[in-house]
């Protein structure tokens, strides 16, 4: 697995801007960074923190689409 995380951040070394959208809400304690998180903060410092760009999903509050736009 190792490998492939050194294959995935050498690829993205190679790009200008990088988006990481992160999704996960499962937490063990209340102030506990998930994994997922985590993994995602470690490749933006090795690939370069001026390059990424962090969304968070599970800290945003997302309505469902009603569907009555005409």
């Amino acid at each position: 697995m190792l490998a492939n995380l050194s294959k995935a951040i050498a690829h993205l070394q190679t790009k200008k801007k990088i988006l990481f959208i992160t999704t996960s809400n499962r937490r063990e304690g209340a102030h506990e960074i998930p994994k997922s998180t985590q993994l995602a903060h470690h490749i933006a410092k090795e690939v370069g923190e001026n390059k990424v760009t962090f969304v968070d999903i599970s800290q945003m509050k997302i309505y469902p689409c009603e569907g009555n736009v005409s």
